[in-house]
Parts: C-alpha cells; sequence; structure tokens
C-alpha cells in the first residue's frame, strides 16, 4: 500500500498539517523551518511517497497539463524547441500533452477538441498551415485557456508571440555574402517572406544582383539540389546560394560536389538554423542560427506567467538571430 502523507507525519514527528504544508509546496502562513523540511522530505524518501497528482488537480482545480501543438515534428529544429519547453514546463510542475496538427484544418481541430477534453491549463502552438487561426482556437480562447504563439509572426491572434525576427536573418545573410563580395547572389528563401524581402532589398541596394528563379519542391534537401542543377543548366553567373535552411544548403553542397563545383572556391552556400547537419557535411555549412532552444525556453516562461495570472505587457517577444561562420563560404574572387 502506497504511503500516505499522515504516514510520513508521523515519521517524521511533525504535525500532518505540517508534512502537507511541505509536500504541497504551499505559501500559506504555516512556516516551516529548513530543518523539519529536511525532517519530512527525508521521510516520504524512505517511505517511496508518490503524490496522488489527480488529488492535487481535484483541490486546486488543475490539470498541470500544457498542450503544445506543432505542425510537423520531424524537422530538426523541433526536438530544441521541445526541449526548451519542457525544461521550463517540468519545473514549474506541468506535463506536455504533445500533437502534431498537420497541414489541414480538420486535423487541427480534432486535435483542439482533444487538448479541450484533457482540460489542459494552457497551450504553446505554432500555427503554420493553419489556415484561419482565430476561428480554429477560439473555443479554447473563448474559455480562458492562456495560449502563447511560437515561432510565425505573420500568424495574428490576441495572445502572446515569440519568434525570431525573419527580417535581420535577411540583412545578416545580405550583408555578410556583400562583405565577402559577392554580387550574382541566388536567394532561394520564398518561404520565409520577411527575410526574403530584407535580404533581397539589401542585395539590390548594394548594386549585387539577386536570382530567385527556382521551381518550388517540398523536400528540401532536394530543393537545394534543384538550386545547383538550374545554375549549371541555365549557365547563370552565381557565385553565392543564400538556402532556405540548413537541409538546403546541404542539398546543395552535394549537388555542386556530383557537378565538379567546389564549394567555397567556385560557390558560397549559406544556410539558416544551425542545425546539427552543418557538422556533419563537408564543408562545414555557414548558417544563420535561430535560438531554438531559447525560443522554447521564453514561450515556457511567458505561458507559465498567463497561467499563474501573471500580467504579460510585452505581446510580442522578438528573438535575435546571429551568424554561425564555417567553412562553405569564401571571399570572391575575380581571377578564379
Amino acid at each position: 500500500m502506497s504511503a500516505t502523507i499522515k504516514d510520513i507525519a508521523l515519521k517524521a514527528n511533525v504535525a500532518l498539517s505540517t508534512a502537507s504544508n511541505v509536500l504541497n509546496r504551499k505559501g500559506g502562513p504555516i512556516k516551516v523551518s529548513p530543518g523539519t523540511s529536511a525532517k519530512v522530505f527525508a521521510a516520504a524518501k524512505a517511505l517511496n511517497y508518490t503524490p496522488n497528482v489527480m488529488a492535487q488537480c481535484l483541490r486546486r482545480g488543475k490539470t498541470y497539463l500544457v498542450g503544445v501543438m506543432i505542425e510537423d515534428i520531424v524537422p530538426n529544429f523541433v526536438p530544441e524547441l521541445l526541449k526548451g519547453i519542457e525544461d521550463v514546463l517540468h519545473k514549474s510542475g506541468y506535463s506536455i500533452l504533445l500533437c502534431s496538427h498537420g497541414k489541414e484544418d480538420k486535423g487541427t481541430t480534432s486535435r483542439v477538441e482533444f487538448l479541450r477534453s484533457k482540460k489542459v491549463d494552457g497551450v504553446i502552438v505554432m500555427p503554420s498551415g493553419i489556415s484561419d487561426f482565430s476561428v480554429t482556437f477560439k473555443s479554447m480562447t473563448d474559455k480562458g485557456v492562456p495560449m502563447v504563439l511560437l515561432g510565425y509572426p505573420s500568424c495574428k491572434a490576441d495572445c502572446p508571440r515569440v519568434y525570431v525576427d525573419e527580417e535581420k536573418i535577411g540583412l545578416i545573410a545580405a550583408r555578410y555574402l556583400l562583405k565577402l563580395g559577392h554580387k550574382e547572389i541566388l536567394s532561394m528563401n520564398r518561404r520565409r517572406p520577411a527575410c526574403t524581402v530584407a535580404f533581397n532589398k539589401t542585395i539590390l541596394k548594394n548594386g549585387a544582383r539577386c536570382h530567385y528563379e527556382i521551381p518550388e519542391i517540398h523536400d528540401n534537401f532536394e530543393y537545394g539540389r534543384a538550386a545547383i542543377k538550374m545554375i549549371v543548366r541555365q549557365k547563370l553567373p552565381i557565385t553565392a546560394v543564400f538556402a532556405y535552411n540548413d537541409i538546403s544548403a546541404a542539398g546543395a553542397i552535394y549537388e555542386a560536389q556530383q557537378q565538379g563545383i567546389n564549394i567555397p572556391s567556385d560557390i558560397s552556400i549559406l544556410g539558416v538554423d544551425d542545425l546539427p547537419i552543418c557538422k556533419m557535411v563537408y564543408p562545414n555549412i555557414t548558417s544563420v542560427s535561430q535560438p531554438k532552444n531559447e525560443q522554447g525556453i521564453v514561450a515556457g516562461k511567458t505561458l507559465v506567467d498567463l497561467m499563474e495570472g501573471k500580467p504579460k505587457t510585452d505581446r510580442d517577444i522578438v528573438l535575435t538571430p546571429r551568424l554561425i561562420e564555417r567553412d562553405s563560404c569564401a571571399l570572391y574572387s575575380r581571377q578564379k
């Protein structure tokens, strides 16, 4: 039979109310000395005490469950996001219910209903692919369920948003390639609108040319390969490629090697995200890094504050990307 708080109180030789106060970490009027707390925890450990979470939830009117909805859990940046979220929520006593909602509204709606049925205390959402976010989640927000959006500034909703400055990604990338002397640059970033606009505008403003006529391919690795094939087929004078992400950059490097193109002597390739694959290919990929783990941590802390009734003054929490230099980019040489 499982040990109860009464058993622990007897073993620690303290009042039942004191043991309950310590084990449930209540902030009430009962003052418990560090020595007494230590005795209670030692007794709990000796008796292999496990809290009755369901009973605690009923008493407090909370489930200590948080829904996390992500379109696709496969991309390499997702584990770092989830780790940041889970670390913060675990320390605050919450558990995660993870849903991969896909691009279809029907799938999203069914998962929202699932989270509602579990009476989650809050939700973190990466809303890519949801055609009408406000309608899809209205049933939750109308019930006062705290919500934080993660990663997509273009999605409009009346709740805090945590994301990386996509425009700054484009600016960092453009300024870096221009500093290296590149004037004919292929941009693969149409899937990042704000990034693309900032990148192209900066390139053109500085007298360089930006090419971006690449057939759309969903597979990121093949998208990178297609970019190099197009350069070769059309005999474009490209000296640098700004890839959609690091997987696309890896695909471009692979195809360049197949075509006998030297990276970075013939073409420089710049990625985005700073994924582990950057160090797994040769040459190692220079990348504009997104603070993935930090996004998860900030989103988690923001949601915990909302669930605990702390007001949030910042509706948008914008994080800053940075350049990670490796070996896939080089100075442009006219003597090639």
